[in-house]
């Protein structure tokens, strides 16, 4: 006779097993379709590091809206979208390049209060698997993406970190938020 909470339970430990071969800390697959768009907010404390990774997994076609990634530091709100006090980190912004090969263009935005944006571009990805660390002091935010590097003045009391998508496939993975 077959013990049946022993298969259980093997099945349990293989299921662990494979998914944390494939990825540590958070996943989160952003799936949108064209000319729409999906946000996670995470908790952080005070003062915090967020690093990981981005994939672009596919691009929906707009005329509208070029396929996008954000992950940046706000303040918590209890309305959805964009804090109206703010927010600081990058865009992965793609766009078709030639042979229909992605260029994906990296961006760091500071959003200040009353709508003032302000981007400053970082230069291509190196590839369509990009890694991040963004570091938040509370008065600052320093990133390395791809290899790029920004420092960008931002204040926050209530920080959380917010991902972004819109009109294509993201996957974020590996994403871990560390206290400072």
């Amino acid at each position: 006779m077959t013990n049946k909470w022993g298969l259980i339970c093997g099945a349990m430990l293989a299921v662990t097993g494979s998914t944390a071969v494939y990825a540590k800390g958070v996943v989160y697959d952003c799936d949108t379709a064209a000319n729409h768009f999906s946000e996670l907010s995470l908790p952080a404390g005070k003062a915090f590091t967020v690093s990981g990774r981005l994939q672009l997994l596919g691009m929906a076609s707009s005329k509208e809206y070029a396929p996008l990634a954000r992950l940046s530091i706000s303040n918590a709100s209890d309305l959805l979208g964009p804090s109206p006090e703010g927010w600081a980190g990058f865009e992965f912004l793609n766009l078709p390049g030639s042979k229909g090969i992605p260029t994906g263009l990296l961006q760091s935005t500071t959003f200040a209060k009353g709508g003032a944006k302000q981007d400053s571009a970082l230069g291509i990805a190196s590839a369509r698997d990009i890694a991040f660390s963004l570091a938040f002091s509370g008065t600052s935010l320093n990133m390395t993406i791809d290899g790029h590097q920004s420092t960008l003045p931002f204040t926050a009391d209530r920080p959380i970190v917010r991902i972004v998508c819109s009109t294509g496939e993201f996957l974020f993975y590996d994403m871990e938020i560390t206290p400072s």
